[in-house]
């Protein structure tokens, strides 16, 4: 007896009856098609042994389609968190501030740096609070005089053994070199803004000790240029005045 043969079609016509369908067709009821297996498998793990592989889909004990995004146990959801807080988890935020309790009228107070060279990009949001009241500004492109004032740590916000120290430059630890000390510089004197732009500004009347600013970083937040001096200043207004700045800022490769 002739043994019986079967040819594979190499290629083979769409259509409602076959499970051949032509890209960008609509669906139509009655369409048949071959369906999808997966595989149980509690915990995620690779099923192909090098990249390039083919691997089946896997589900957990419920059946849910293992995805990277994370789920929360609870509720079964996607968990999202924010860009901002997520380079919070990436070790690329840092919060620097400096504090002065003892201002006159029109007495000021900053924090200095420079931005590094490249395409890193700091996204800055800057807030302060006084007793009385005063100005709060950011200018791009200041100057002060070199070697001036002293080194605040910058605080990187996710705490862990080895952190990556921000990449923001000051020129007092190697005048008149900037250098990535992971410091800024605060109180330096005779800051200049003449040649600078002021791209930010608050004022802040009210009642005493009942002053503070700031805005959440969707409406707030500024994206700096690199290899660019900055100041963030207040001044008072008001003898007998106290005040605090506070920056928050990460930083990131641009993508553009």
């Amino acid at each position: 007896m002739a043994a019986e043969r079967y040819t594979q079609p190499t290629s083979q016509a769409a259509g409602t009856d076959t499970p051949a369908k032509a890209e960008d067709t609509a669906h139509a009821s009655g369409d048949v098609g071959i369906m999808v297996l997966a595989v149980r498998a509690d915990t995620a793990a690779a099923l192909a042994g090098t990249t390039g592989d083919y691997i089946p889909l896997m589900t957990d004990s419920t059946g849910r389609l293992h995805i990277s995004q994370p789920i929360d146990e609870l509720s079964g959801a996607i968990e999202t968190i924010t860009d901002a807080h997520h380079h919070v988890h990436e070790g690329e935020a840092f919060v620097a501030d400096f504090t002065n309790s003892a201002l006159g009228d029109t007495e000021t107070i900053n924090i200095c740096f420079k931005t590094p060279v490249g395409t890193k990009r700091a996204n800055l949001v800057g807030e302060f609070t006084s007793l009385v009241g005063g100005e709060f500004e950011i200018w791009e492109g200041p100057t002060w005089t070199t070697g001036s004032g002293n080194t605040q740590e910058a605080v990187n916000r996710f705490r862990k053994p080895a952190m990556t120290g921000t990449g923001m430059l000051e020129d007092k630890t190697a005048t008149p070199s900037f250098t990535a000390t992971n410091n800024v510089l605060i109180d330096t004197l005779g800051l200049n803004t003449t040649p600078a732009m002021r791209i930010h500004h608050w004022h802040a009347w009210g009642k005493k000790e009942k002053i503070s600013a700031g805005g959440a970083r969707d409406t707030s937040e500024i994206i700096l240029k690199p290899d660019t001096t900055y100041a963030a200043l207040f001044t008072a207004v008001g003898a007998s005045n106290k005040a605090q700045i506070v920056l928050n800022w990460y930083e990131h490769t641009d993508s553009n």
